[in-house]
């Protein structure tokens, strides 16, 4: 049955429609990119096997680059979710002020014709 009919009854039913949800196959782009995904990871863990057992070098990376580069990222991201957001509200604002303008000029036709001071021909 294709069709949703609710997870089943039970006590951790949420529990595993998520997990369910998470390793769905159908609407996955997992299956698009598994080849790359175990490529970038055996790269990888051969890069850090041969750092480690062939070179047996131990760097340390200077981790400031890193947090200052993560901050400036964390504000770039709020920054642009509040202009986001503003646009959005102003944009609601606008179209109320239309909707709220067209709902008095009807009423302000409906009131002028009913007045009969207008007459249709």
């Amino acid at each position: 049955n294709e069709y949703y009919q609710g997870a089943p009854p039970g006590m951790f039913s949420f529990c595993w429609s998520i997990i369910n949800l998470l390793f769905q196959v159908k609407g996955s782009v997992c299956l698009n990119v598994w080849v790359e995904t175990l490529m970038a990871g055996a790269l990888a863990t051969l890069a850090v096997l041969l750092n480690t057992y062939v070179y047996q070098e131990k760097e340390s990376i200077a981790i400031t680059g890193h947090q200052v580069f993560g901050v400036m990222l964390a504000f770039l991201i709020v920054f642009r979710s509040q202009i986001a957001w503003g646009m959005y509200t102003e944009g609601r604002n606008h179209i109320g002020r239309v909707i709220h303008a067209t709902r008095d000029l009807g009423l302000e036709v409906i009131a002028t014709l009913c007045a009969g001071q207008i007459s249709v021909q």
